[in-house]
């Protein structure tokens, strides 16, 4: 659910954040990897550039020629992004 609203909330120009998701993201400390495509056309990781910069417990990890589903197109690097992040985030 929350990644699910994370993700809708990446594009603040294009939904509303009635369930105040940003608001959440900038207050909480809990780290989190936001893991996209360069070529995902359903959220760009354009948006979460700007986004980020709000986010100081974000990580954005980008997979060059992945779309929308990098973890389908790239299992192996994606699981190995995942378990960096869990092992070396306090």
């Amino acid at each position: 659910m929350y990644t699910r609203l994370l993700q809708e909330n990446a594009g603040a120009d294009i939904f509303p954040d009635r369930s105040r998701v940003r608001d959440f993201q900038a207050s909480t400390a809990m780290p989190t990897l936001v893991i996209s495509g360069d070529h995902d056309i359903v959220f760009p990781i354009q948006n979460w550039f700007a986004r980020v910069r709000e986010l100081p417990t974000t990580q954005v990890m980008c997979l060059p020629r992945a779309g929308h589903g990098p973890q389908h197109e790239f299992p192996e690097a994606v699981a190995s992004y995942i378990t960096t992040f869990i092992r070396t985030t306090k």
